[in-house]
């Protein structure tokens, strides 16, 4: 076809209306639509026939024709033209996004302008729920039928959610809650809402642990799971009443019956506190709860007191007004703890007395026996009195007439019982007869008889019969005296025994005896006569100063004496013989009865009379004693000394210092005495240690140079006189120096000495001795010149030692000198196993000892294979000499840094004049030490054994000691280490009383232990606790 054709179909058709025409329409029109805020919209639009533009407008806001949003990233329209689809896709929704969304398309040519419509909402969940002033789970306290209000807000929703309440899983009615919707601002034009839901609740003890559940209900909330929170109620309400278990009223219970009371109250909150109370009193308020529940348990051990008591249980808590109470009251039988009599223990024949018995405490209450010598007495009344301990006290009275017949006493028994409990205790009263006592008689004095006085006199009161037997009692002139009573079957004696004096011449002696019948004392009376001599007799003189020429009377006055004492005068023990007239005599009353008796001696005093004494002597011829005065006149002379030896001079002998003391006895009359000392005739001038006090010289510290002749020479006014005495100081020995060693030849005399300086000395003073005892074979002793010489006869080598020279002569130490005695004698090598071998590590210091005794000086030499070592020139070998005695000497060589090749035997060669012997000794790698040897028990106790030994080689190191013991018997041993490491005996302690242990030991060190010791030992510790005792024992 010609575009010409074309061209005029274009025209007939434009040009021919609108009648055949499609235009453009929407195919899918926008609906409304609801979006969770946050999530996606899509908003549909579809045109069929389009011919415009597309684009969404969003509340008159054109969004544009791109298919991105410009500004807006999360809108964007999706669909393509040639489908003519233009969604709008909202991602994210907010609140902002609720809109009105228009979906316009444009005019085009014939297509008119179309435009839809839809509304889109967007919803908000709340924000948050609470139940306002409580967090979600808390628990609320609140009071029994207190109101309480619930107030639950849902924050920030759109649209307002609605709130449901529930009690536990049950919904609450719509019309309890208040409700209450407030818009939010929330900066846009949409609005929030905050929903506020109130509820009041007046809780019962049933809505403990009951939850009150707020739910909020919103269309942007999934229905299964509701936005909700919760509290839990804790009403406070009283407990329930309390309720005893354990014991039923009227049920009993023994005494010493264990009881457990438990009073249990269930409900309550708080829990319920119980208290148990004893008649009013708390004992316990220890109580347990779990939950709701509580309980109280009292123990106790029923007491007598318990009877009747009441226990009651209050369960309170703070929601009660007053505690609720639960009660019960106990009865608890008991028999009497004991039974006590009483009334008059003795009476007199046809007495009636009344004897009362009462019961402790009882329930129910006791009865009450009576049984008299054996026999039951019926028809007694038993007196009942309620006691406030809870029980019953019974008492009975029962009245005894007292029979004829001789019986001395009356028992009476009587028996409380408690029938219910069948238990019966007894109370024993007696009631002795009593009898008045025969009458009393004295014994051991004659009436009108006499005594002497100093001797001793025994006086006897008897008294027969009677019940009880009488009391007798002693009295001299009316004033008690003490007396011995003994008791035999049917009498009693009372005895006084006392030394006669003058106070019991005349003197009223009177025994009296009464008991319990007696009204009135039976009496016997005695009255004494003593003789007596004169207690002193007195000399009086007349003139009291006597002198040559004059006349002087001398009284003699004599105290009591019965019969009166005879006087008579004695010089130098013969009666003095007078002119007629020169002696009278008289006599005058004195104390006690006696008579007082004097005598005067009339003298003529000479010179020659001076220091004469007379004697007065008043003699009781009954007693044949006297009783003796002296008088020694005095007349003055000049000095004399008293103690001076009828030949020769005195002595006086002193240790040296020691103090001294010289003294001399002088005499003169008159007395006041001057004195002038000299020292082997010289005038003695002390010194500091030397205090002359008139006839005393006393020193010190005496010094054997204060020896000699001391002389005193004392003055008076009647002339001068003089003594001489010698001192004598004795001093502790002293041993000179001299030789102290003394060597000669085998079979040659050996001559020791010992020179010594003492006062006094002599042979008998020294001694000699070897090994604690005295020298006797082959030894004679000789002294000279304070020299003491022992000499032993051809000495042989058994001689050989140590003499120890002492002296002693009594004064101060005793003086002692060691002596040795060298027999010459070739060297003779002493090996002990310590020593026997050496040890030592490859590289380190070996030493190897070896030792010898002979006599003169040892020198020693060292080879080993048969090539002498010449120590101290080489660095590797020292060799060191030590003198361990006077006879033995001991040699170490020393070897430096061991080599394999310096291990083997050295033999040491030890030389003196006398000849020479050769030893070896083997050096090994150290090694495990040797056992250790002589193991022996040296001490034992009650409880500890102390063990010795020898120790063996070391092995060439340190080493130490393992003690094992076990009780003969048991295969249980025990270790001791023993500490110190060089000990040599060890203290086992801590073991049994009168046991026999074995014993074992060995030795070890750093690389290992030895054998044990050969030998254990057995020893038994002692039987009995004593003081420590050594005692040697020998190993077997």
């Amino acid at each position: 076809m010609s575009s010409a054709v074309y061209v005029l179909l274009f025209a007939l058709l434009t040009a021919g209306g609108c009648s055949g025409l499609v235009t453009q329409s929407f195919s899918v029109s926008p609906n409304n639509v609801s979006v969770h805020e946050g999530g996606e919209a899509l908003l549909q639009c579809q045109v069929s026939n389009l011919g415009g533009q597309v684009q969404w407008v969003k509340d008159g806001l054109a969004l544009g024709y791109d298919a991105s949003i410009a500004g807006i990233p999360r809108y964007s329209m999706i669909g393509d033209r040639s489908s003519g689809v233009f969604n709008l896709r909202i991602i994210n929704a907010s609140l902002d996004d609720d809109a009105e969304f228009e979906c316009q398309v444009s005019p085009e040519g014939l297509h008119k302008a179309i435009r839809a419509a839809a509304r889109l909402t967007v919803i908000a969940p709340p924000t948050g729920l609470e139940i306002v002033g409580h967090p979600t789970n808390s628990k609320i306290e609140v009071n029994e039928n207190q109101a309480l209000t619930l107030e639950c807000v849902a924050y920030k929703a759109k649209p307002p959610p609605t709130i449901v309440w529930y009690r536990g899983d049950t919904k609450l009615p719509d019309k309890d809650p208040k409700v209450t919707v407030t818009e939010v601002p929330d900066g846009g034009h949409v609005k929030r809402f905050d929903v506020k839901s109130r509820i009041t609740v007046n809780p019962t003890k049933s809505d403990d642990y009951s939850e009150y559940k707020c739910e909020a209900r919103h269309e942007a909330l999934a229905r299964e799971y509701p936005l909700n929170t919760k509290v839990q109620l804790s009403v406070l309400y009283p407990p329930g009443e309390p309720h005893i278990d354990g014991y039923t009223e009227g049920e009993t219970i023994r005494r010493g019956q264990h009881v457990e009371l438990t009073c249990r109250s269930r409900g309550g909150n708080p829990p319920a506190q119980l208290v148990w109370y004893r008649n009013d009193v708390q004992v316990n308020m220890m109580y347990h709860s779990k939950g709701r529940y509580s309980e109280n348990i009292y123990k106790f051990v029923a007491k007598d007191s318990d009877n009747g008591a009441r226990f009651r249980c209050e369960a309170s808590n703070v929601r009660s007004v007053k505690p609720l109470k639960a009660e019960v009251q106990l009865t608890v039988y008991f028999a009497p703890a004991q039974v006590t009599t009483s009334g008059p223990t003795e009476g007199k024949v046809g007495d009636t007395l009344q004897i009362t018995c009462t019961t402790a405490n009882s329930n129910p209450p006791a009865e009450i026996k009576w049984v008299v010598n054996g026999k039951k007495r019926p028809n007694t009344t038993n007196n009942r009195t309620e006691s406030p301990e809870g029980g019953w006290v019974t008492s009975s009275n029962l009245n005894i007439t007292i029979p004829a017949g001789g019986q001395k006493s009356l028992t009476v028994l009587c028996h409380g019982s408690n029938q219910h409990l069948s238990e019966n205790l007894v109370s024993t009263h007696s009631i002795n007869i009593l009898y008045p006592p025969g009458e009393p008689f004295i014994t051991g004095y004659v009436s009108d008889s006499s005594v002497a006085a100093g001797t001793t006199q025994k006086m006897a009161c008897i008294s027969s019969g009677g019940h009880p037997l009488a009391t007798l009692s002693w009295y001299k002139n009316d004033k008690k005296i003490p007396c011995i009573t003994k008791e035999m079957d049917k009498s009693v004696t009372a005895e006084i025994t006392f030394v006669v004096n003058q106070t019991d011449n005349e003197a009223r002696y009177r025994c009296e005896a009464t008991n319990s019948a007696t009204e009135v004392p039976l009496i016997e009376t005695r009255i004494m006569h003593v003789y007596y001599k004169p207690e002193h007799v007195v000399i009086r003189q007349d003139p009291p100063k006597l002198k040559p020429g004059q006349k002087a009377n001398l009284t003699c006055d004599s105290s009591a004496s019965n019969p009166p004492a005879t006087l008579s005068w004695w010089r130098a023990g013969i009666p003095v013989s007078a002119e007629p007239g020169a002696i009278t005599f008289s006599n005058g009353p004195g104390l006690y009865g006696g008579k007082t008796s004097s005598s005067t001696l009339s003298l003529n005093v000479e010179a020659d009379v001076d220091g004469l004494t007379y004697i007065c002597q008043a003699h009781n011829a009954e007693l044949g004693e006297s009783v003796n005065q002296a008088l020694t006149l005095n007349i003055v002379y000049k000095p004399v000394f008293d103690g001076e030896p009828s030949s020769g001079m005195r002595q006086v002998t002193v240790i040296e210092g020691e103090q001294g003391h010289i003294s001399f006895s002088a005499r003169g009359n008159p007395p006041e005495l001057t004195f002038m000392w000299s020292l082997d005739n010289k005038p003695y001038k002390p010194s500091a240690r030397a205090l002359v006090e008139g006839a005393s010289l006393n020193l010190s510290t005496v010094r054997r140079e204060d020896a000699g002749v001391y002389s005193l020479h004392a003055t008076n006014s009647e002339g001068s006189s003089s003594s001489k005495v010698q001192l004598v100081v004795k001093y502790s020995p002293k041993i000179a120096p001299g030789l102290s060693v003394v060597m000669v030849e085998e079979s040659e005399n050996a001559t020791l000495t010992c020179k010594a300086d003492a006062e006094p000395l002599s042979q008998e003073h020294f001694s000699w001795k070897r090994g604690g005892a005295n020298v006797k074979e082959r030894a004679s002793v000789s002294f000279a010149n304070g020299s003491s010489v022992l000499k032993i006869h051809a000495a042989t080598k058994k001689d050989m030692g140590q003499y120890e020279c002492i002296v002693n002569n009594g004064i101060g130490a005793v003086a002692k000198a060691n002596v040795t005695l060298l027999i010459k004698h070739k060297p003779e090598f002493v090996v002990t196993p310590d020593i026997a071998k050496s040890a030592a590590k490859d590289g380190k210091e070996a030493r190897l000892v070896c030792r010898a005794k002979g006599a003169p000086q040892i020198n020693f030499q060292w080879s080993k294979n048969k090539k002498q070592i010449n120590a101290n020139t080489s660095e590797r070998y020292i060799t060191a000499v030590n003198k361990l005695d006077e006879l033995t000497y001991e040699s170490t060589l020393v070897i430096k840094s061991v080599k394999y090749n310096d291990f083997g035997p050295y033999e040491c060669t030890a030389r003196n004049i006398m000849g020479f012997e050769n030893h070896n000794i083997k050096l090994e790698v150290t090694s495990k030490p040797d056992p250790p040897v002589s193991m022996s028990v040296v001490n034992i106790t009650h409880n500890s054994i102390t063990i010795a030994w020898v120790p063996g080689f070391n092995g060439g190191l340190p080493q130490s000691y393992i003690i094992q013991y076990r009780r003969i018997g048991t295969e249980t041993k025990n270790q001791v280490n023993v500490i110190p490491l060089n000990s040599t005996s060890q203290e086992i302690t801590g073991l049994m009383l009168g046991t026999e242990y074995e014993i074992l030991m060995w030795a070890k060190n750093e690389l290992g232990e030895s054998q044990p010791v050969r030998n254990a030992v057995r020893s038994t510790t002692l039987s009995e606790c004593l003081p420590r005792k050594l005692i040697n024992f020998i190993s077997y």
